[in-house]
């Protein structure tokens, strides 16, 4: 059964039937806030590693992790990424009048 209520139940990935290509009106409806992280990188890079996923466990190195330290960020297109420090800002966009603005998501016609 959907939930029409305005609380968020649950965080979703933007994959399978939330993807772009995938998602359904009745879907998009669904969604009632989007969760943004912003990772960003100090400019000096260390000579030792001072950085490791969220669920390495070697002591000293500061992990990088979003969503509560639940969930690993993957920062390996860069191969010396360890070797910088990291900070991670999170935040929650509640969608709001998402209800009044559905016409201008729906191309001008209703939903």
């Amino acid at each position: 059964q959907i939930d029409t209520s305005n609380f968020v139940n649950e965080w979703v990935d933007a994959t399978g039937i939330w993807s772009e290509g995938a998602m359904t009106v009745a879907n998009r409806n669904r969604i009632k806030a989007i969760r943004v992280a912003v990772i960003a990188r100090n400019a000096l890079q260390e000579r030792v590693a001072v950085s490791q996923n969220c669920d390495g466990g070697v002591a000293g190195l500061a992990r990088v992790c979003i969503w509560n330290d639940t969930t690993n960020v993957n920062l390996t297109a860069n191969n010396n990424w360890q070797n910088y420090r990291y900070k991670v800002y999170e935040t929650v966009v509640p969608l709001r009048n998402v209800l009044w603005n559905r016409i201008a998501f729906c191309g001008g016609a209703p939903c």
